[in-house]
């Protein structure tokens, strides 16, 4: 087992495969700052997926930061960002709050997460593995 954290795509492949999501799209840097307010500056790969619809409020953000204050950066904007979903969510689909309360916001290293899916367990499992160097399989 090596430390060695995988490609933010890979991990966010791994994860939205333990799923039955949403579409998702994924977000270019120009669109991840301006829906996470997240700095290109801050990461050195990212993958961020969120609902093609914005019906759900679905979405699987993968971020490998610069160095420690760039992650707590990345980590802030991503609290900040479900707290925000959480507020739309609760009047416009309360059906979604509970996805979002159970989101899950989990960094090893450098690499930080934020992902809201249907099955949070099976995303943790999925992405525990990556991290671990093995791939799981459904």
């Amino acid at each position: 087992k090596t430390d060695a954290i995988p490609a933010c795509k890979d991990a966010a492949a791994a994860v939205t495969v333990s799923q039955e999501t949403a579409e998702m799209t994924e977000l270019s840097a120009t669109k991840i700052a301006k829906y996470l307010l997240i700095d290109e500056t801050l990461y050195t790969d990212a993958a961020v997926y969120i609902d093609a619809s914005r019906a759900t409020a679905e979405c699987v953000c993968i971020f490998t930061a610069k160095d420690g204050d760039s992650l707590a950066a990345v980590q802030a904007a991503l609290s900040d960002y479900c707290k925000a979903q959480l507020e739309q969510y609760r009047d416009y689909r309360p059906d979604e709050v509970p996805k979002l309360e159970s989101a899950l916001m989990k960094t090893r290293g450098m690499q930080t997460v934020l992902i809201v899916v249907p099955d949070a367990a099976a995303a943790e499992t999925a992405l525990d593995a990556i991290w671990n160097g093995r791939e799981e399989t459904k």
